[in-house]
């Protein structure tokens, strides 16, 4: 039987076999010897054997340029002055002397992937990265095959990676902020991705795109087995809620990572002042002020956050803002100064508000001196939670205004609006300290609005999976776009941290209801776990790890932050700390059944804190978990002398007089009451101790018979705590009642 063939006169192109491959790249990477002069664009670069060769090609190295790109210099080659020598275009603005400084070199890659990218999607091919270092000044598009053939049938071929492909940005931060863009939302859909995969090689932003990739427009997405580093907005971009001609639909992001490279420099002192000063061995570079971590110091003491506001007084010295050093012993050794996170959120304390229109808060470390990233400026948007009080309360968002300051040390001010109207407090009473902190989400950027260091940015995309991913050196690792996004998420098996160098995490989710996460592990230091705004979400099986790592000296790791009408049920899990801890059984959390918080607090968020206990289990808690070591003397205190004040009473010596505290947490009030007041013009003070270290103090002056002292500082397990107690010479004798008050 004859079987009839029709003949195709003329195939599409698209139906040629193999995908279309990039030309090996010329690129290198070693550690190599630099001296530099801070002043001069030729400088020592021994390594590699330099040549005529090298001239035009770009040059990278992490540790020898400005602050704003992170210590990084990227530059062109202009001239080989011999082997071990070049001259670039630019001049590295540290002076630097040594050797194990990263670098990177070769020609610009640019043309040499958008072609195959570009021959890739329009012979219906795709495109295949072959290893190798590619040194790109140019963003990268990557085009499904032209319509009607975009995935009639199954996944587009698009642009593939090898494992061993690195792509190194060399450029400007491109107009939408992406390295390499996937697709488009081109309103015929001829961008649109159908069930597309991605996957392989290392994308790295080099700390100047705000995106390492971009996928604004999809219809079912999967990712895997890529490393996406150093973005200054996120590691990657799902969906564009603004532009796109429709919602996108899901995502499979599987064993992926990202990572955001630090850089140290070397410490010669750090100060024993009340407003320490750090000397660096090499220029910093720093312009303003900004976050800094220091780390391996031996003078900073054990329960001193590491990460502090650093303001620049000369081209090797910063001064240090919110820490009193004036007990700290003298430097000795060395230690490590690196920059933290650009977008990095510090939460500072809320002590007081007065009961007026607007209320005033009083608070510490907003270090209103300039500068950019994470502290608190006039009219930011401010988030405030844990503050316990009597009427409607004060967890919500809020925008700061009339900032002011007495000092690094001192207290600080600010007064809290909703948006240009006054907040009305005269019927709110705070009873307790909680916290307040610049809010993180959506800020104006150069492409429109974007968020600042996260790992994954979801704008818009729902019924995302994220699995077994690692996620290092982010303020939030998983972050959806709250007025978009975030909703129906499975996480499973991620492991998401900082090093203490990049300063604590803020969140590791903030994303929205209906989510469920399924062995998450969050290692600290990091002020949250999950952060949901919606209800509806699921937690299993999860841990904050805090053993063996850099826990948060202050003890405010907390395991779960719910807004305003979020719920989540856990199952299990876990905070770890030292010690072996045991899992909790299931627990309902939501805002109709927190115990004791305000939950008639209509326009409030209601949450439960989880933090670290004695045992390092989770523990629950309506407001801060709050402790305090009382006493009184047995006996009058003469005049003229100086006493004690500790759980044996009045003692001559602090060593006989030391509380031993339990528990990590935060100093917050000293309470005092006499029995007796001084005589005319003397006075009786009273100053908190932890060790060598002032927490604050009070004196009772002529007519009273009480004082209170706001006290600021961080308590350890083990920690030594009294009060020292100074009649002067005529001051006449007094019986003593006192308190300290410490929040967990």
């Amino acid at each position: 039987m004859a079987i009839a063939i029709t003949v195709i006169a003329s195939a599409p192109a698209f139906a040629q076999s193999g995908s279309i491959q990039t030309t090996v790249p010329d690129g290198k990477t070693a550690f190599l010897t630099v001296t530099t002069s801070g002043s001069s664009n030729c400088f020592q670069a021994s390594g590699n054997s330099w040549s005529s060769a090298d001239i035009g090609k770009y040059f990278v190295a992490r540790g020898l340029g400005i602050s704003a790109t992170e210590w990084t210099f990227t530059s062109k080659i202009a001239s080989v002055p011999d082997s071990a020598h070049i001259c670039t275009v630019d001049t590295p603005t540290l002076a630097k002397s040594g050797a194990n400084v990263l670098s990177f070199w070769g020609t610009d890659q640019t043309a040499n992937l958008q072609t195959a990218f570009t021959n890739g999607a329009t012979s219906g091919r795709g495109a295949a990265v072959t290893g190798g270092i590619y040194l790109v000044s140019t963003p990268l598009s990557c085009m499904p095959p032209p319509l009607p053939w975009n995935n009639t049938t199954g996944s587009p071929p698009l642009c593939q990676f090898s494992p061993g492909a690195y792509l190194l940005y060399v450029g400007s931060n491109p107009a939408n902020g992406a390295f390499v863009t996937f697709g488009s939302v081109a309103p015929d859909y001829s961008g649109y991705l159908r069930e597309a995969v991605v996957q392989g090689g290392t994308i790295d932003c080099n700390f100047i795109c705000g995106y390492a990739e971009f996928f604004p427009h999809f219809k079912h997405l999967k990712r895997s087995f890529q490393k996406t580093k150093n973005a200054l907005w996120a590691g990657v971009r799902y969906n564009d809620s603004v532009n796109a001609p429709s919602a996108s639909g899901g995502i499979v992001d599987f064993a992926n990572d990202y990572e955001w490279d630090t850089i140290q420099l070397n410490i010669t002192n750090i100060s024993s002042a009340a407003q320490p000063v750090i000397t660096t061995q090499q220029p910093h570079g720093l312009t303003g002020a900004r976050f800094v971590s220091i780390v391996g110091a031996n003078n900073v003491p054990s329960g001193i956050p590491l990460t502090f506001w650093a303001e620049s007084l000369s081209p090797t010295t910063l001064l240090i803002h919110g820490i009193n050093g004036s007990a700290w012993a003298p430097f000795a050794g060395s230690a490590l100064l690196s920059l933290a996170l650009p977008g990095y959120r510090k939460p500072v304390t809320f002590y007081t508000a007065t009961p007026t229109i607007p209320p005033v808060v009083n608070t510490d470390g907003l270090y209103s001196t300039g500068g950019v990233g994470g502290h608190i400026q006039n009219n930011d948007l401010i988030d405030v939670y844990n503050v316990s009080s009597t009427g409607t309360g004060y967890d919500g968002t809020y925008t700061a205004k009339n900032l002011t300051g007495a000092g690094a040390d001192g207290n600080w001010q600010l007064s809290l609006f909703d948006g240009a109207n006054p907040v009305d407090g005269r019927s709110i009473t705070v009873t307790g300290a909680g916290w307040l902190v610049k809010k993180y989400g959506l800020v104006p950027c150069s492409a429109g609005q974007c968020p600042l260091n996260a790992g994954v940015y979801m704008d818009g995309a729902t019924d995302a999976e994220f699995q077994n991913n690692t996620i290092n050196g982010t303020v939030v690792a998983f972050f959806a776009n709250p007025t978009a996004g975030g909703y129906d998420g499975k996480y499973m098996g991620n492991h998401v941290w900082n090093y203490p160098q990049a300063g604590p995490m803020l969140y590791s989710h903030s994303i929205a209801g209906d989510n469920s996460l399924i062995g998450e592990q969050v290692d600290c230091p990091a002020w949250f776990g999950p952060k949901f705004t919606a209800r509806n979400n699921t937690i299993m099986g999860s841990e904050m790890n805090c053993s063996g790592f850099n826990s948060n000296p202050d003890a405010m790791t907390t395991y779960l932050r719910l807004d305003k009408n979020a719920s989540a049920s856990i199952w299990g899990g876990r905070i770890k700390g030292q010690s072996s801890p045991t899992a909790r059984p299931q627990f309902e959390v939501s805002d109709a059944s927190v115990a004791g918080s305000p939950a008639q607090n209509a326009g409030h968020p209601n949450y439960k804190r989880f933090g670290l206990e004695a045992d390092n289990t989770i523990y629950t808690v309506s407001d801060s978990y709050r402790w305090s070591l009382t006493g009184a003397t047995s006996a009058a205190q003469p005049q003229g002398s100086t006493r004690y004040l500790g759980p044996t009473g009045a003692q001559p010596s602090a060593v006989n007089a030391t509380y031993l505290a339990a528990y990590p947490g935060r100093a917050i009030k000293m309470t005092i009451q006499v029995d007796a007041t001084p005589s005319a013009g003397q006075s009786f003070t009273f100053i908190a101790n932890n060790g060598a270290t002032t927490l604050g103090s009070c004196s009772v002056s002529t007519g009273a018979y009480s004082c209170e002292a706001e006290l600021h500082g961080y308590i350890g397990v083990g920690n030594n705590l009294y009060i020292q107690s100074i009649f002067t010479a005529t001051s006449g004798p007094a019986n003593v009642r006192y308190a300290l008050t410490f929040d967990g």
